[in-house]
């Protein structure tokens, strides 16, 4: 922390550095136009279980309006009301519109969310009149519910519970964390929350050859002039034996030129092969920034973590497949404007393919496939042998015949030299383009069966938004228990808590469509309200394996407190400014809560006030405000009057 007096809580609580956002399809939240008044209560229930009040009682105040009247719902629009507030923060008007569904509670049928009700009554009671409150029956009441209902009471009215029931309820908050904590496979499924939605996989497109053959089509017609030519010449002479030896010439170029273009093409394609999957890295492999750089930095994450020797002898070995793939995929991803942990599964499964083929040995089964054969090397030297001996007999007659006979041999050796050199171009690049369709189709294949692969588990294991809050109030609250033992205070002894959780840096976050943001890590500040001060406790959370960090701590009383400045963005304020009378400053940034991953079908402006209302900011500003405006009396201010 700076040593000026000025003290700047917000470089804790900044956001730079988080990743960007994963956003997965549900209907958890999303309701469509004209959705009956069941599947709107539904929608209102999911936002409270997700501690997220206000857009939970428009919800379960418009069912009410069009006469969805269930007394589910109205215990469930009690919560919404009376949702991370304290006795004190209830204004007027909540207060009479809780007076007025009193009256009409006993019309309800007899049933638990009834009980509820009445035990929510009680507690409201209790706050306005403590000195006739009977806590033993509140507390019998409370815990004769089922858990359904008594937790929902226990989590959106731990500001108002007071006294004895308080510190009951506290303790089967803390037995019901510890066994919610670590609950339905937690380590092994809450990654999967976080994991972007894969992109489907891509293969570089084989570029087609050029069909023309005009060139070669020319050059072998002039060679079959010149060599009609010298025919026409030895019979015009009556040499027949050298027809003869025009015959062995021609045949031994046919088998030997096309076992040399085997033995050619082979050798190639393996010079070619080789090149591309064994060479080292260059310069610009390692000097690459941005998306390029990721991709690097992820493939050789992975060849590391699955290597099946020495990693760095592994890394040497396999550095030109890598930079071979790693420019495959920037190359096919680049222009998508995608992260690269988009296609994290794709460099895994390639890292792990590799491997695999290395273990199995077909990694370099290519060496067996470009080999050349003895039979064709043998056939190429014998046919070459043959044309050599047909030629050179035939060179030797042909130029005894004069001039012209001559520049038909010249013809001949220029016009077949060319034809040979372009017909083994074009039939070595379409040879390589047949190979190369024919692997990309099996590699595309590959991919397609690991992303459906892929895709599929982590639907099936990716946790729901109920049990992604279930851990995060078992954490929060596990956490308030450790804070309490270390002050060596019980939980009556808090008149007013206020829990701030704001988005750590570096962390990834993720939310289900219409949802608040969940984060992999928190900065939490912790705020314990006593008749004797404020004490300030700061802590990181590392949501992915419920680990807490070191706790800063800090104390003040209550006349300390100077003044209160909150300071808004777009008309919604994202940080406040505690002023102390000696002058220093507290500054407590939310950050930049916008959603960058926004996209038309929700409303930016909800979905910012959603973020804001579960990271417990409005109630720490409440909080905050009402201390530095009335100081202690505002902790012993008395319940309204209704």
């Amino acid at each position: 922390m700076p040593e000026s007096t000025n003290i700047n809580a917000a470089e804790r609580f900044s956001t730079v550095g988080i990743q960007a956002g994963v956003v997965h399809d549900s209907n958890v939240y999303i309701s469509g136009l004209g959705s009956p008044p069941e599947e709107r209560f539904q929608k209102a229930v999911n936002y409270l279980n997700s501690g997220v009040a206000y857009p939970a009682r428009e919800l379960l105040e418009e069912v009410l309006a069009e006469s969805y009247d269930r007394v589910e719902v109205r215990f469930y629009w009690l919560l919404s009301v009376l949702s991370k507030k304290s006795y004190r923060e209830i204004d007027s008007h909540d207060h009479a519109q809780i007076s007025d569904m009193r009256e009409v509670l006993e019309s309800y049928p007899k049933s638990v969310w009834k009980d509820g009700v009445r035990s929510i009554y009680g507690i409201l009671d209790s706050c306005r009149n403590s000195k006739g409150a009977n806590p033993s029956l509140e507390l019998k009441r409370l815990r004769d519910l089922p858990w359904r209902q008594y937790g929902a009471i226990a989590k959106h009215l731990e500001h108002i519970l007071t006294g004895p029931v308080k510190e009951a309820v506290w303790g089967d908050i803390i037995e019901s964390a510890n066994s919610a904590r670590y609950s339905r496979g937690r380590m092994e499924r809450i990654w999967s929350y976080f994991a972007p939605e894969p992109i489907p996989p891509r293969v570089r497109v084989p570029v087609p050859i050029d069909s023309s053959i005009g060139g070669s089509v020319f050059w072998c017609l002039l060679f079959a002039a010149a060599i009609s030519g010298i025919g026409w010449s030895t019979i015009m002479h009556s040499a027949w034996l050298n027809i003869v030896n025009v015959g062995l010439m021609l045949t031994g170029a046919f088998i030997g030129l096309r076992n040399a273009f085997e033995w050619w093409a082979r050798s190639r394609l393996l010079r070619l092969k080789e090149n591309e999957l064994i060479e080292g890295s260059d310069p610009s492999y390692t000097r690459s920034d941005g998306f390029a750089a990721s991709v690097s930095n992820r493939f050789e994450y992975y060849f590391r973590k699955y290597s099946p020797i020495d990693p760095e002898a592994w890394l040497q070995e396999t550095s030109g497949i890598r930079k071979r793939l790693r420019d495959e995929l920037v190359e096919l991803y680049r222009e998508s404007r995608i992260g690269e942990a988009r296609i994290r599964w794709l460099i895994r499964f390639l890292a792990i393919d590799v491997r695999d083929r290395w273990q199995d040995g077909t990694l370099w089964e290519f060496r067996n496939r470009y080999r050349t054969p003895i039979s064709v090397k043998v056939w190429c030297c014998i046919g070459i042998s043959v044309a050599t001996g047909g030629a050179v007999t035939v060179i030797e007659s042909t130029l005894s015949y004069g001039l012209d006979a001559g520049l038909l041999v010249l013809g001949a050796a220029v016009s077949g030299y060319f034809a040979v050199k372009s017909w083994f171009g074009n039939s070595l690049a379409k040879r390589r383009y047949r190979e190369e369709v024919v692997e990309n189709r099996r590699e595309l294949e590959k991919r397609v069966r690991e992303y459906w692969r892929w895709k599929q588990k982590l639907e099936r294991i990716r946790p729901t938004e109920d049990e992604m809050e279930a851990w995060l109030a078992s954490d929060k609250a596990l956490l308030l228990d450790e804070v309490l033992r270390a002050h060596r205070m019980s939980w009556r002894d808090i008149t007013v808590s206020a829990f701030l959780q704001t988005p750590a840096e570096n962390c990834n976050r993720a939310k289900v469509r219409g949802g608040p943001w969940r984060y992999s890590r928190y900065n939490v500040r912790i705020f314990l309200v006593t008749v004797d001060g404020v004490r300030e406790i700061a802590t990181t959370l590392e949501f992915r394996r419920s680990l807490f960090g070191e706790q800063n701590r800090h104390n003040y009383r209550f006349d300390t407190v100077s003044s209160v400045r909150v300071e808004t963005k777009e008309n919604i304020a994202d940080a406040v400014e505690l002023t102390l009378v000696d002058g220093s400053t507290k500054k407590l940034q939310l950050g930049d809560v916008s959603d960058e991953s926004f996209d038309l079908s929700e409303d930016l402006e909800k979905s910012t006030l959603m973020t804001l209302e579960t990271s417990g900011f409005g109630h720490v500003v409440r909080v905050l405000e009402g201390i530095a405006a009335e100081g202690k009396e505002w902790i012993q201010r008395g319940a309204p009057t209704v």
